[in-house]
């Protein structure tokens, strides 16, 4: 197989070291730029959504569960406080969750 590198025509089964190296700096650049999403302005854009009181954190005992809607009437949402600390949990033991739920996955 013969192929142009910086415009001379080579030989792959005569390859030199130096042209491997050329060849294989190349293409792993040229992979690495393709696999680079573009950030367009509307993936870029930022929402601000409202602060909404759902409950007092000193209302809810561990275990508790409060369902409410955010950011609009149409999109439901559970307020939890679990027995024990989550991952991504808020609060003054990261144990204060909430999990929106798409309508389709409600209403199969």
């Amino acid at each position: 197989m013969i192929v142009t590198i910086n415009g001379r025509r080579v030989n792959l089964r005569t390859l030199t070291r130096r042209e491997f190296v050329q060849i294989t700096s190349a293409g792993t650049a040229a992979l690495t730029v393709a696999g680079v999403p573009i950030a367009s302005p509307a993936a870029t854009a930022r929402t601000d959504y409202p602060l909404l009181d759902v409950a007092s954190l000193s209302s809810l005992a561990p275990g508790d569960a409060i369902a409410f809607s955010y950011p609009d009437e149409n999109s439901p949402a559970l307020l939890m406080r679990l027995a024990e600390s989550a991952a991504d949990g808020v609060g003054p033991n990261q144990e204060i969750v909430a999990q929106n739920f798409f309508p389709d996955v409600l209403d199969p």
